[in-house]
């Protein structure tokens, strides 16, 4: 068995290091790439943040790793890399023995056609908050996620600050593509058991109340969720 773990936006595979030492399974392949414009990559065409790359560049992965291990793989994300989990499980069914959703960004039609239409791209806040973020030091960075996130493991400021200082500002000053409210679809397409986590919205999370009880609703589909934010 092996595991291929996607990262949130503005994070990058080296995030997932806590994660992946909490497993206590040295001999366990585990990949965590970093999407297009994260971890140092610059955006390029057919490579970019949009939905449709991450996702192309997800299976190849995962394919890649299926066929070394020979049989199909745990496949997990956070965030932004739980889309891309889910849809990786819904298109590519053989690949995936298990799925691990941390917080995805599964949102529900408000009936408002603005409001709607914005659920389909990743928020527009982002490129001021990446460049207001990289006019910083990186121990000015790693002190105001401290300040805003003073619960979190200490091993995980660091991590976070170096991640943002490496994403391609550039990459979102136009509206990125995500997967807006294909998840309903995509959640009815997954055959393997899924393995939900998540926090309170009053404290961060973005999975709400009524998403995660439908979610509940789907066999061999497990939500719990904990008193904690995104």
């Amino acid at each position: 068995m092996a595991v291929a773990l996607f990262h949130g936006v503005g994070d990058h595979g080296g995030c997932w290091e806590p994660f992946v030492r909490a497993l206590e399974d040295p001999s366990l392949p585990v990949v965590c790439p970093n999407a297009p414009a994260h971890g140092g990559r610059r955006a390029i065409p057919g490579q970019t943040p949009h939905w449709e790359n991450q996702l192309r560049e997800a299976v190849a992965i995962v394919s890649r790793l299926a066929d070394e291990q020979g049989s199909p793989i745990v496949v997990g994300g956070h965030s932004m890399g739980a889309g891309i989990a889910l849809g990786l499980a819904a298109r590519r069914p053989d690949l995936v023995a298990a799925l691990f959703l941390e917080d995805p960004p599964f949102y529900s039609l408000t009936g408002d056609p603005a409001a709607d239409a914005r659920l389909q791209v990743l928020a527009p806040t982002l490129y001021p908050w990446f460049a207001g973020l990289q006019t910083a030091s990186r121990d000015e960075v790693v002190a105001t996620a401290r300040s805003e996130h003073p619960k979190w493991p200490a091993d995980e400021y660091e991590l976070g600050a170096v991640a943002k200082l490496a994403v391609d500002v550039a990459a979102f000053s136009q509206p990125v593509r995500y997967i807006g409210t294909r998840w309903r679809t995509w959640a009815g397409a997954v055959g393997c058991e899924v393995q939900v986590v998540t926090g309170e919205p009053e404290l961060g999370a973005i999975l709400g109340y009524d998403e995660a009880a439908w979610l509940a609703t789907w066999a061999g589909w497990r939500v719990d969720r904990f008193t904690a934010g995104h």
